[in-house]
């Protein structure tokens, strides 16, 4: 995804509002990889991963909704201190 595109859809919250984000630059993933340190991962690389990466979003998404639904459960029922 494009800044831009995180940028837009940020704008819909307000400035104290709490949201749960994550991701993932270029040179985060790269720390994450099998990669030499020493090599490069180019624009177009990194760009093929993203779009790999977006087409699983759906499974992620659900895995991460399952995660973030039992958080709120746990806090809900008072396992989470608030």
């Amino acid at each position: 995804m494009k800044v831009s595109e995180v940028i837009d859809r940020l704008g819909v919250y307000k400035p104290d509002d709490e949201i749960y984000i994550e991701w993932w630059d270029k040179d985060l993933a790269k720390s994450f990889s099998y990669m030499d340190d020493d090599a490069e991962l180019t624009d177009e690389e990194w760009g093929a991963a993203v779009d790999h990466l977006e087409n699983r979003e759906r499974l992620d998404q659900s895995l991460v909704a399952e995660a973030i639904g039992e958080a709120v459960d746990r806090v809900v029922n008072g396992e989470i201190p608030v």
